[in-house]
C-alpha cells in the first residue's frame, strides 16, 4: 500500500514540477515586447526607455551567467544535492534515498540518456529546448516523504522580469488541476512567505488527500540567469517536510 501511495505520490511530484514554473511566466515577455513596438508615443518614451535599459542589463548579466559555464544540473554527495549555479545545498537525513541513474532517467524519459542530465552542457541545451529536467528525486519509505528538483528555461529576458510569486501565483490553478488528474481529492492551493535559505521566499503549499490519506507540499522556485530551479517536499507531516526546505542553505 506505501509502495503504491508513493508511486502516486511520484506522479504528483514531477506533475506540479512540470508546471509550477512552466508557461505561466511568459506574459511579462508579451508586456515588453509591446512597449518595444510603439515607440512614436512621445510622453511614454523615456519611461520606456528606462524600461529598456533594466532589462537589457538584467538580460547581459544573464546572458553572463548563461555564456561563462555556470549552468549546472547539480549533483549528489552523499545524501546532498548541490547546485553550484543556484548557490545551494539540501541535505536530507539517511532515511531518504536518492533515485538511482536508471530511476532518474526514467523520470525524464524523453530526454532519452542520462548524459542529457549529468553533462552540464547537454542538460542546459535539453533545458535551453524546452525541457522541464528532474535533476534529483529522494524518498524516504519510513514515512512516505518525497523530495524533488526540476529545472527549466524561461528565457534571460522573461528571467529578469519575473519575480518568484509571480511564477507561483500563475501555476496555481495548474498545479491544482494536475494534482486532481492524479486523484487527488480536496486539493487546495495556497502562497506562503517561508524561510528558506535564510531568507523570506514565497512558496506555493499544496494539500489534499489520495486513497484517503492528507498530503502537504511545499514548493519554493530560484530564478537565475533565465532559468528556474523548483524545490518541493512532499509528505504526510508538514513539519518534517518544511524542515527539509529550512535546513537548506547557500554553498558560499
Amino acid at each position: 500500500m506505501k509502495k503504491r501511495l508513493l508511486v502516486t505520490m511520484l506522479s504528483m511530484v514531477v506533475a506540479l514540477g512540470a508546471v509550477g514554473c512552466s508557461q505561466a511566466p511568459l506574459e511579462p515577455a508579451k508586456n515588453i515586447s509591446e512597449a518595444e513596438e510603439a515607440p512614436e508615443k512621445e510622453p511614454e518614451s523615456k519611461e520606456i526607455e528606462d524600461t529598456d535599459e533594466e532589462a537589457t542589463e538584467e538580460t547581459s548579466k544573464a546572458k553572463d551567467d548563461s555564456a561563462s559555464g555556470e549552468f549546472t544540473s547539480g549533483v549528489i554527495k552523499g545524501n546532498s544535492y548541490e547546485n553550484d549555479f543556484f548557490n545551494i545545498k539540501v541535505t536530507l537525513d539517511d532515511n531518504f534515498t536518492f533515485a538511482s541513474d536508471e530511476e532518474l532517467k526514467d523520470l525524464n524519459g524523453s530526454l532519452g540518456d542520462m548524459d542529457s542530465i549529468k553533462d552540464n552542457e547537454m542538460a542546459k541545451k535539453a533545458v535551453d529546448d524546452g525541457a522541464v529536467m528532474a535533476v534529483a528525486f529522494a524518498t524516504d519509505l519510513s514515512n512516505g516523504s518525497t523530495f524533488n528538483v526540476t529545472i527549466q528555461s524561461v528565457g534571460s529576458i522573461v528571467g529578469a522580469l519575473v519575480d518568484e510569486k509571480t511564477v507561483l501565483e500563475q501555476g496555481k490553478q495548474s498545479a491544482i488541476d494536475a494534482l486532481e488528474a492524479q486523484g487527488f481529492t480536496d486539493v487546495t492551493a495556497e502562497i506562503e512567505n517561508f524561510t528558506f535559505l535564510g531568507e523570506e521566499h514565497p512558496t506555493i503549499v499544496m494539500k489534499g488527500s489520495v486513497q484517503g490519506i492528507p498530503v502537504h507540499e511545499r514548493s519554493v522556485c530560484l530564478i537565475k540567469g533565465g532559468y528556474i530551479s523548483l524545490y518541493s517536499v512532499l509528505g504526510l507531516d508538514a513539519d518534517s517536510s518544511d524542515a527539509i526546505l529550512t535546513n537548506a542553505e547557500k554553498l558560499n
